[in-house]
């Protein structure tokens, strides 16, 4: 961890970056992962404040509606079960099953024609239907069942969050790998791919960390990290450039 932070420290200076260049890609890729953690970590501590305020937020959009009636007129032929081998969800407005203490033993979610049955823990709880078609006259419990079913789905959430951003990131430093690389080798230089690779992975900090920790907090940047990125990749190829002893000899 220690020497991550250094190495860090050390991506901030364009001058450092010989050394980090030609360190094995094992470690370049370490070091892109460990950036990318932080920032998603950040990222949820600074959105933590807004998300604890959405049932707020949705109570506030409910006012713009002047009537809003939640109908239900659902037709069956057979009782719907998600994921049978282990239930979770039952639906059934047909009245066949009619022993929801007994659905509600395996089942986490059991609906009927007039009445919501759900277990968070290990109770059975149960919401009567026919008292919560006024949406805006319930609109506290709709906003804050909003907000339960997003706190259940966030671990999924958060992980295609993750993939999306991995995949992103990885797309641009390789690119700018690739692009820097072509040029250099067209100026005449004999940087080897190792080292514009290592060096598009350590100055991708520039743009992640502030990318994603801003994130909750602003807009779209207009892409300034990614310009940030690009500017400081820049400088450091011409100065790892100008190091070289050697120049690819065109024949």
């Amino acid at each position: 961890m220690w020497q991550l932070l250094k190495d860090f420290l050390k991506s901030l200076r364009p001058s450092s970056y010989w050394h980090l260049a030609h360190k094995p890609m094992l470690e370049a890729y370490k070091y892109f992962l460990f950036i990318i953690f932080v920032g998603f970590i950040g990222m949820i501590l600074v959105g933590l404040p807004k998300f604890i305020l959405i049932p707020d937020y949705l109570q506030a959009k409910m006012q713009n509606f002047d009537e809003l009636n939640l109908n239900l007129d659902v037709k069956m032929t057979d009782p719907v079960v998600l994921t049978s081998r282990e239930p979770e969800i039952i639906i059934d407005t047909t009245g066949q099953l009619n022993n929801a203490s007994k659905i509600m033993k395996y089942a986490h979610l059991f609906i009927t024609n007039d009445t919501l049955y759900y277990k968070l823990f290990f109770k059975p709880e149960k919401i009567e239907l026919a008292k919560y078609k006024d949406v805006l006259k319930e609109k506290y419990q709709y906003a804050t069942a909003i907000y339960y079913l997003i706190i259940f789905s966030m671990p999924s959430i958060l992980f295609v969050t993750l993939v999306i951003i991995l995949v992103r990131y990885l797309v641009i430093t390789h690119v700018i790998a690739i692009v820097g690389f072509a040029l250099t080798r067209l100026a005449g230089y004999a940087l080897d791919f190792k080292a514009a690779f290592n060096t598009a992975l350590y100055a991708s900090a520039v743009m992640i960390l502030p990318e994603l920790i801003l994130l909750p907090l602003f807009k779209p940047l207009f892409n300034v990290p990614i310009a940030l990125f690009v500017i400081l990749y820049i400088i450091v190829i011409v100065i790892e450039c100008q190091k070289l002893k050697h120049r690819v000899q065109w024949q």
